[in-house]
């Protein structure tokens, strides 16, 4: 685990408890995009990096103190500007909380106490207010915000009091006003006009030119400044120059001198990502460990919060490790419980479920195996287009397992709910061919899907007695209206449905059935076994 000092922040929504008791499945998830709409952009605008969210709740670290209090700020002056034309109803408050410390940072999580500290503190945080810690007092640029003591609070679990502090917001002064002013709403987006310009301006050639020229004009002095934006733009060019060459370990130790200096900037921030894809995609090239690439990765991350957008690929990296090694222990129960495990962490994410079904197919595991993965790939991204390889894949692993279990076993019922999301057209070529030409269970299985779509050919007398049989709905008529059927190439086939339903076995049916049954079939396959 890597430890790192950062700021944390905590948000969440007053009221949200019971103002999503009292709307629709619909309003509700309309209430958390717009929130997500509205507080995403400002994160990012201060260089905030969302760790996760629970619910109406946000954790986001932040590499300074400073940042994450402005933030907060700019937080509290677009929900200011939302609500202002929105019925109380419609309103938004939220509740910012902010402390500061080294947390250590595990799997993009953030953990440790100050996190605990900023939990504790939003959960007695007054809506549309900033309140942080001391830590965050004695560390943040005090100019920038103006500031006030509320005094020592007492958290469980935390050993020793904390003073507590708030942006005083009211009466609001010169700095409230200038990012009141800066901040306006789009079309719903938030965007930031002369508040932090640094923050956000994209680099341009001229400025630099300029202050080249005038650095030769005016004399020492300004030669040195334009000797610095020189030698920041050659700094750029040599990394691009080693980039173009592939030579990405270069590029990462360059990159590290610029982002000590220019780190806020965004097109050093951009360059700095693009190396890092490129050194990933190097790595990964000439085959390295994919547990070293994930530790690489995850130390630079740490490090460099624009690294932010490579979150999926950790993610992916992770899982791959993981579910290798719970594979390669050779006991299914800790391969499944790491698969549910990652699943839960990132709920999200659509690359698990493809690792786990292609780990199986490679360990030449039963295709049933990837029944599970493969339902929460559909339920993530939705069942492939037909054109896409993957569309194919599935529907193999499920014309498998109904080709060797019947409708009433666990692998049949998880085949079902796949084939059930897979387009009407893919089901029913599925089950013509099972019904015309399948196993006995394939059969089984089509009498299922023909049942449930009300295909007129389910109203075969033959074939409804054998679908109500599987099912144990009276089975001594089912079985007398298979006894009177003379289609022997059919009935052969209705044999080998019993032998594998083993009904005389059946807990359906007591003592006296299962004779009867026994019996009953006895002379079916006397009969259907005839010359």
């Amino acid at each position: 685990m890597i430890t790192r000092n950062c700021a944390v922040m905590f948000t969440d929504i007053k009221g949200f408890t019971s103002r999503s008791s009292e709307t629709t499945r619909k309003g509700f998830r309309s209430l958390l995009e717009e929130h997500d709409r509205l507080l995403r952009p400002v994160f990012g605008y201060f260089g905030g990096v969302v760790v996760k969210t629970i619910g109406d709740a946000f954790l986001v670290r932040f590499d300074s103190p400073t940042d994450a209090v402005v933030c907060g700020l700019a937080l509290q002056a677009v929900l200011k500007q939302h609500n202002a034309a929105q019925p109380s109803t419609e309103q938004i408050a939220v509740r910012v909380a902010i402390n500061t410390g080294d947390v250590g940072l595990q799997d993009g999580d953030v953990i440790g106490e100050p996190v605990n500290v900023a939990a504790r503190l939003e959960a007695i945080a007054e809506p549309g207010e900033v309140w942080f810690t001391e830590a965050v007092f004695l560390t943040m640029n005090r100019r920038e915000v103006p500031t006030t003591e509320i005094g020592e609070r007492t958290f469980k679990g935390i050993p020793r009091p904390v003073r507590v502090f708030k942006v005083l917001s009211d009466p609001p002064n010169e700095q409230i006003r200038q990012i009141d002013q800066a901040v306006r709403l789009e079309r719903g987006i938030p965007k930031f006009e002369g508040l932090r310009e640094s923050v956000n301006r994209p680099w341009n050639w001229r400025p630099w030119a300029a202050a080249a020229l005038v650095a030769v004009l005016l004399g020492p002095v300004t030669t040195v400044v334009g000797y610095q934006l020189w030698s920041e733009r050659q700094a750029v060019q040599r990394i691009e120059r080693l980039l173009a060459l592939g030579d990405t370990a270069p590029a990462l130790h360059h990159l590290d001198d610029l982002l000590a200096e220019r780190a806020h900037e965004p097109d050093v921030r951009a360059l700095g990502l693009e190396v890092a894809r490129r050194h990933l995609g190097h790595l990964h090239d000439r085959g390295e460990d994919p547990a070293n690439i994930r530790d690489w990765l995850a130390e630079r991350m740490a490090s460099h919060s624009h690294l932010e957008p490579l979150m999926p690929e950790f993610i992916s990296l992770h899982s791959q490790v993981e579910l290798q090694a719970a594979f390669d222990s050779g006991r299914g129960n800790v391969f499944w419980q790491t698969f549910r495990d990652l699943l839960e962490r990132y709920p999200d994410d659509e690359s698990i479920p493809l690792i786990a079904a292609n780990i199986q197919q490679e360990g030449h595991q039963i295709a049933e195996t990837r029944l599970w993965p493969y339902q929460v790939l559909v339920e993530r991204s939705g069942f492939p287009a037909e054109a896409d390889a993957l569309h194919d894949e599935i529907l193999a692993v499920v014309d498998t397992t109904l080709d060797r279990n019947l409708p009433s076993s666990g692998h049949a019922l998880r085949a079902h709910d796949l084939l059930q999301s897979a387009p009407p057209e893919a089901r029913r070529r599925w089950a013509d061919q099972a019904l015309e030409s399948g196993t006995g269970p394939a059969l089984a299985n089509s009498l299922e899907i023909l049942s449930a779509e009300n295909d007129p050919r389910f109203e075969e007398p033959t074939y409804r007695a054998i679908h109500g049989l599987l099912r144990f709905d009276d089975p001594m008529t089912q079985m007398a209206t298979l006894q009177a059927d003379n289609d022997r190439a059919r009935a052969l086939r209705v044999l080998d449905i019993l032998d594998h339903a083993r009904l005389d076995m059946a807990a359906d049916l007591n003592q006296k059935e299962r004779e009867r049954a026994e019996e009953l079939k006895t002379r079916l396959t006397r009969r259907w076994n005839a010359d």
